[in-house]
């Protein structure tokens, strides 16, 4: 028995270290990327988690659109370290957290080991980013983070705050190309 179960683990896929090299230059792109999002938060003073929906468009160079439709519709826009709800500026120090949440978005692992520590599993058509937060305002926010991605498409997020409660993001209907006219008017 104890035979069959060795083999069984040599045989079993398991966590495999990631060449964060390898997974770096494919996800390199500059090419905008689009799609469909569904996040949610779970908190403790509620029985189920908080779900929105919308469509997002992630422009390297210009920033992030993130258009939620459900539970309500609202615009938010974060360009050049400003962050844009419906059309007002919202006051807040958005420049230290824009480049970290375009490198969540993207996978950009430069930006992301200046603010945590990495650790990758998987292969490069299936992996998972592991992220420790590791300098401020980082270590404020969150205790850990989770990237989840196929090939050169980030399919979802775990964001889990100091309070241990998660915020789960799920990406679909992604797909890259070139910038509208009227997509690059709204940055």
């Amino acid at each position: 028995m104890a035979r069959w179960l060795m083999l069984f683990l040599l045989l079993a896929p398991s966590a495999r270290a990631l060449d964060l090299g390898a997974l770096q230059r494919l996800l390199d792109t500059e090419q905008p990327v689009r799609g469909h999002f569904q996040q949610s938060k779970t908190l403790a003073f509620l029985s189920k988690p908080m779900v929105s929906e919308g469509a997002y468009l992630m422009a390297p160079g210009l920033g992030l659109i993130w258009d939620q439709a459900t539970p309500w519709p609202q615009e938010m826009i974060l360009s050049q370290g400003k962050l844009t709800m419906d059309g007002e500026t919202v006051e807040m120090q958005a420049g230290p957290f824009a480049p970290v949440i375009a490198a969540l978005m993207q996978g950009q692992l430069e930006t992301l080991r200046e603010h945590f520590t990495l650790a990758g599993e998987g292969s490069l058509e299936s992996w998972r980013l592991h992220l420790v937060p590791r300098a401020e305002p980082m270590i404020q926010l969150f205790s850990a983070i989770e990237i989840r991605g196929e090939q050169q498409r980030v399919l979802g997020l775990t964001l889990t705050d100091t309070a241990a409660q998660p915020t789960e993001i799920r990406f679909s209907d992604i797909h890259f190309g070139e910038l509208k006219e009227d997509e690059r008017a709204r940055f």
